[in-house]
């Protein structure tokens, strides 16, 4: 049996290194994480960030965080790709989604869109669609799944798979509280090959990007919880088309639950080899602002009389002097229920 296991485990590996080639773009494995401050600057957890909050955005990281919401939530953003060393290009991204819960699990939906023909971060121009579904085994496993259909200046459609698994405890961590695991295998299918001019290895043709066929592993969990602040970490570990190495690290701190500050690095090992990386840290600000409406708006008719508005800013250097800064906002729709159920037996 164990025979069999190995052989498995050997096959699923060398599937991708004798099909795929590995030569994407400079920056081509975080093309999704332009989506939202949130994203930028989270780390790239599949685990759900040192600290869980989840937009629509989150479902291209693990299709699975968005499982145990239990509001509406609605999200758009914006981010600006800039230059400054004599680069007069300047590129884009976008992005709307919203998350629906329901009695059958959690539907997403995801539109994205990035353009930039920055030198070092050509992108071209891909818009992306993306329909997912989460949902909560039990109280500590989620599974979740999405499809996305991408076009511009290629094409694309790709699956993503993933889950997450809230542990607790861990001995060997003691520091660490509220431990969570994440896992998911992200672009299973045809890739996004625009054939760029800012492959990282100029010598060779552009493949496709992110990589296909990659897998993700993070823990998060909570470092210190009082009163009116809160710390928390995440560390993460992606094999993209396993033929690369990026780890991701995250660090998060609330106050009062309702400004939050996130800080996140990410270390790509081919990248450092190319010397086409950015060792800076990306860096994130938000601020829940509760709304009340009147009992006669709209709102308040559809049960959402109070609402959550988080205004969210990222910023991250990127390679050769370019920059992303991003704004976005996010709104939670009605109140968490955080009440059991009362069971009457008479």
């Amino acid at each position: 049996m164990n025979k069999r296991i190995f052989g498995i485990i050997v096959l699923f590996v060398s599937i991708p290194l004798t099909i795929f080639a590995f030569n994407p773009s400079n920056g081509g494995e975080d093309l999704y994480q332009f989506a939202s401050p949130e994203v930028l600057t989270d780390g790239a957890s599949v685990a759900g960030g040192a600290l869980p909050y989840t937009n629509a955005a989150h479902i291209a990281i693990n299709p699975a965080l968005t499982a145990t919401e239990q509001r509406i939530v609605v999200d758009f953003s914006l981010t600006g790709l800039i230059a400054n060393k004599g680069d007069s290009k300047v590129g884009f991204a976008g992005h709307m989604g919203a998350i629906i819960p329901s009695k059958y699990g959690v539907f997403t939906g995801s539109l994205y869109c990035i353009s930039s023909k920055i030198d070092y971060f050509d992108f071209g121009t891909n818009f992306v669609t993306r329909a997912g579904f989460a949902k909560d085994i039990s109280d500590e496993l989620s599974v979740g799944a999405d499809l996305a259909l991408g076009f511009g200046s290629a094409i694309s459609a790709n699956l993503d798979l993933g889950f997450t698994y809230g542990i607790g405890k861990i001995k060997w961590l003691p520091f660490l509280k509220d431990i969570r695991l994440g896992a998911a295998i992200t672009s299973i299918g045809y890739g996004y090959n625009p054939e760029t001019d800012s492959s990282l290895y100029t010598d060779k043709k552009t493949s496709a990007f992110p990589s296909p066929f990659t897998p993700h592993f993070g823990i998060a969990g909570t470092l210190f919880s009082a009163e009116k602040i809160k710390l928390g970490m995440s560390l993460d570990m992606s094999f993209p088309t396993f033929q690369n190495l990026v780890m991701n690290t995250g660090v998060q701190v609330a106050f009062m639950d309702v400004v939050r500050l996130k800080i996140g690095h990410e270390l790509n090992v081919r990248e450092i080899a190319a010397k086409t990386a950015s060792l800076m840290p990306s860096v994130s600000l938000s601020v829940k602002i509760g709304v009340n409406t009147k009992d006669d708006s709209f709102l308040a008719k559809q049960g959402w009389q109070q609402s959550e508005i988080v205004p969210s800013m990222g910023y991250r250097n990127l390679y050769n002097g370019v920059h992303a800064a991003s704004v976005g906002v996010t709104a939670h729709l009605g109140l968490k229920d955080t009440n059991a159920p009362e069971i009457n037996l008479w």
